[in-house]
């Protein structure tokens, strides 16, 4: 039952219910209690999941984060906490090299370290690849800095104002090398004979639900964040960061209940399993994809025709040594030599359900102990392994569980590297996408939510302000601007700013 509470001036406080616990829910739910309104929150699993797939899992002593571990743009978490009336600083280390590169297919020659301190090192380990590499891959990182220099303001913030002073600079950048051709496209120019570097450039468009044949090339800018901004680590794990959030949440009166599953959405508020919520507004923060259809009742072939990011297979070892050739964030990169002109494209090519059998396949690698002696005790290791793998097809059940065929490969892969590591796990965990799909109520168990083709980009991708009723919104991953932490968090600001102008909230800040 609500607790009715009233303003100052005697007006009873605007109700507002927020379906979901994750980050851009309870981000929102913050930014709402701080302008006044009387928040409640609604999350259908049990409180130690809050924050949802900002996760951490602990065993003994080892602790592994569950979800997202590459923290990127570490001034988005302190504004929304300080949003939020938490001005606590947070600890940030920067994590140097950002990550290693390793290609399976020269393990002798080590990682390539990316946005480490030695720039002479990595001069030399391109070198090694193709003559005058380093040069290019300057240019590379010069476009990708004028694309993020433009699209963050223009197309995450939505501040046009903002990105004014550095149009004129995107502009002649656009007009050199084209945004939105694809990645591979546009590395191909540069990088004509090296398929390794073409690959080293363009792997993580895998983190926008994307292969380089189908990103448009302006997702570079996540190299610019990565490489020019730089990687960063909280102490203590992200999963301190969502207890931070649900802390400020509370101070500022909202209610949390865990353990409430909404069963429909109206224009009046919610019913769920524990009863009727009646709001003004409600904000969705569960999965857009699996939430929308059921709660606004989307007619079925607009949501079947929406594409959807990868899933995982996820491991979390607890090993009784320490692998000591990993950095803190390492990426595996696979070859298939019967395709000598594009040997990376298998791998990308299964991502996209063109392949049925298991092919080698590209992989994450995080040891957080590098960074943090907390992560893992003295003398052992705690180690996470993401595969992304094909979404769940709308048949799942057809989809074969490749979980040990996958651990198997990844013995194999390491091992050239790391020696032994099959013998020295002593505790695994292990999400598959099936759990992906039930624990978070995602879609096809899509870890990142929709993709971020050009048809589901900036204002192609569904909006926070539902078209059906003025009290309905969204906030989160599938949503604009899209996924990742920071563009969850940024979702939330521009969702509680429009919540709170149709509501006619007043005071309080949303930041800048």
């Amino acid at each position: 039952m609500l607790v009715v509470v009233f303003l100052l001036s005697g007006a009873e406080a605007a109700r507002v219910v927020v379906v979901g616990g994750g980050v851009g829910g309870l981000a929102t739910a913050g930014r709402l209690a701080g302008l006044g309104a009387e928040v409640t929150v609604l999350e259908k699993n049990e409180r130690e999941l809050l924050g949802g797939r900002l996760g951490e899992y602990r065993w003994g002593r080892h602790r592994w984060e569950t979800g997202a571990s590459l923290l990127l743009m570490p001034e988005v978490y302190a504004e929304s906490l300080a949003a939020m009336g938490d001005a606590e600083p947070l600890d940030f280390v920067r994590v140097r090299p950002s990550y290693a590169v390793w290609f399976d297919a020269l393990p002798e020659r080590g990682p390539v370290e990316l946005g480490g301190e030695d720039v002479e090192a990595l001069r030399k380990r391109l070198e090694l690849e193709e003559e005058g590499a380093f040069e290019k891959f300057e240019t590379y990182l010069e476009t990708a800095r004028d694309y993020l220099g433009t699209g963050w303001p223009a197309f995450i913030e939505e501040d046009v104002a903002a990105a004014l002073p550095t149009l004129g600079r995107f502009v002649r950048t656009a007009l050199a090398r084209w945004p939105l051709e694809t990645h591979e496209a546009q590395l191909r120019k540069l990088f004509p004979k090296s398929p390794r570097l073409r690959a080293l450039c363009s792997f993580n468009d895998l983190y926008v639900g994307l292969t380089p044949y189908d990103a448009p090339a302006v997702f570079s800018l996540l190299s610019a964040i990565e490489i020019c901004r730089g990687v960063w680590y909280l102490r203590d794990g992200l999963g301190s960061y969502a207890r931070r959030l649900v802390d400020a949440c509370e101070r500022r009166g909202v209610e949390v209940r865990c353990g409430v599953e909404v069963t429909s959405v109206d224009d009046r508020g919610v019913d769920t399993t524990a009863g009727r919520f009646d709001a003004d507004h409600v904000v969705v923060n569960a999965d857009l994809a699996a939430a929308e259809p059921r709660l606004a009742r989307r007619p079925r072939d607009t949501y079947d025709s929406w594409t959807y990011s990868t899933t995982s297979y996820s491991f979390y070892w607890a090993l009784d040594k320490p692998l000591p050739e990993l950095r803190h964030h390492n990426v595996f990169l696979a070859t298939d030599r019967a395709n000598p002109d594009d040997p990376f494209r298998p791998a990308w090519d299964w991502l996209r359900r063109e392949r049925r059998e298991l092919p080698p396949f590209n992989f994450y690698v995080c040891a957080a102990s590098r960074t943090d002696d907390t992560a893992a005790p003295r003398g052992r290791d705690s180690i996470m392994v993401l595969v992304p793998a094909p979404p769940l097809g709308s048949d799942d059940d057809r989809d074969r569980d490749l979980t040990d065929a996958i651990r198997d490969a990844l013995f194999r892969r390491l091992g050239p590297i790391c020696g032994d590591v099959k013998t020295h796990i002593i505790h695994e965990r292990v999400i598959a996408p099936r759990e992906w799909r039930r624990r978070y109520a995602l879609r096809r168990g899509a870890i990142f939510g929709l993709s971020h083709g050009l048809d589901q980009l900036a204002l192609f991708r569904p909006a926070r302000r539902s078209r059906r009723s003025k009290t309905l919104s969204f906030v989160g991953a599938s949503t604009r601007p899209g996924n990742g932490v920071p563009l969850v968090l940024t979702s939330a600001k521009l969702c509680a700013r429009e919540v709170a102008r149709q509501l006619h909230l007043e005071g309080g800040s949303f930041g800048s």
